[in-house]
């Protein structure tokens, strides 16, 4: 039973990705292309004006034409689609390479600080979530709660602005030197670690105020068992949710956060790299870009309903019912 609950989720993943890839190509290819007026315009400008209004027609179809565009909408359609699913995404226009390529190496570029920033989040705000719910009232709890909000409320771009302030210092920078490894790594991690932060404390702190509470915790501490045993058992309770808190993080951070990181430590990330897709209207770069997300988005619902299911056998009673 288990295995046909994996092949449902399975086809509406695939369905999913299908709906997600055409209202893509329909939002691109129903948007203006000012690109192609902006191409135009450039010509012309540089033609000090000389070129009358049949040769900018010619411009433009021959601009459009070198694009694909000028071919029937059902035949870009079918050949967007089956050029997605064979990873066959073109050449960048604007950067003259495969798109396939560029995706693969700005993606590496970003995932070099986003997976530390991912895990340290995780960590420290899933543990931190425990313990100050476990220890309501103390010191220490409030301390990790005012972390929290203090990491929610400050924004990132301030944060990463006074980073590079620091860097900026004469002795800071006489000691440490170019210090790539700290704006390309370091601190984007960090700075993405504080963004992450404070949603997965709040949201542990949520799910486990109603767990801890529960009658099989007391029969646990009445037993005797250590916290970090009890803590265990609690976290198995709540892990579904977090993971799906955790997938939604992920989308938000790359659509929003590192743009914000990306721009501010000047790093050619995967963030910079779509930015300047939309910006170009470079139509092969920005439909994979645009599947990139979506496909990570996708796969990362999935894998936190597999991660509850698992952790959670009611969950997978309530699925088979």
């Amino acid at each position: 039973m288990r295995g046909r609950r994996l092949l449902v989720r399975l086809a509406e993943a695939c369905l999913t990705v299908f709906v997600g890839l055409t209202a893509t190509f329909a939002i691109v290819t129903v948007a203006p292309n000012t690109a192609v007026e902006g191409a135009v315009a450039s010509a012309s400008f540089a033609s000090g004006g000389e070129l009358n209004e049949s040769e900018l027609a010619a411009l433009r179809e021959t601009y459009r034409a070198a694009r694909g565009l000028d071919r029937p909408l059902s035949a870009r359609y079918v050949g967007y689609m089956l050029h997605m699913v064979t990873l066959q995404w073109g050449v960048s226009f604007s950067l003259d390479a495969p798109v396939t390529a560029l995706v693969a190496d700005r993606m590496a570029r970003t995932l070099r600080y986003a997976i530390p920033g991912f895990l340290l989040a995780v960590v420290f705000g899933v543990t931190g979530g425990l313990y100050s719910t476990a220890r309501e009232g103390t010191l220490r709890a409030a301390a990790i709660r005012v972390g929290g909000y203090l990491a929610f409320g400050i924004p990132n771009f301030w944060i990463a602005g006074v980073l590079l302030w620091v860097l900026a210092l004469p002795p800071v920078a006489a000691a440490l030197g170019p210090a790539w490894w700290l704006t390309r790594w370091a601190f984007p991690a960090l700075l993405l670690a504080t963004t992450l932060f404070a949603s997965q404390l709040a949201y542990t702190r949520s799910e486990t105020r109603e767990v801890v509470g529960a009658d099989f915790v007391r029969y646990l501490h009445a037993k005797g068992l250590s916290g970090r045993t009890v803590a265990l058992r609690v976290l198995r309770n709540v892990v579904g949710p977090i993971a799906a808190l955790f997938v939604t993080d992920l989308l938000a951070v790359l659509v929003v956060a590192i743009y914000v990181i990306e721009f501010a430590f000047g790093i050619p990330g995967f963030g910079r790299l779509s930015y300047d897709a939309a910006i170009e209207r470079d139509m092969p770069l920005l439909l994979g870009t645009a599947v990139v997300v979506i496909v990570i988005g996708v796969l990362g619902n999935l894998l936190s309903d597999v991660i509850a299911s698992a952790a959670d056998p009611r969950t997978r009673e309530g699925g088979e019912s």
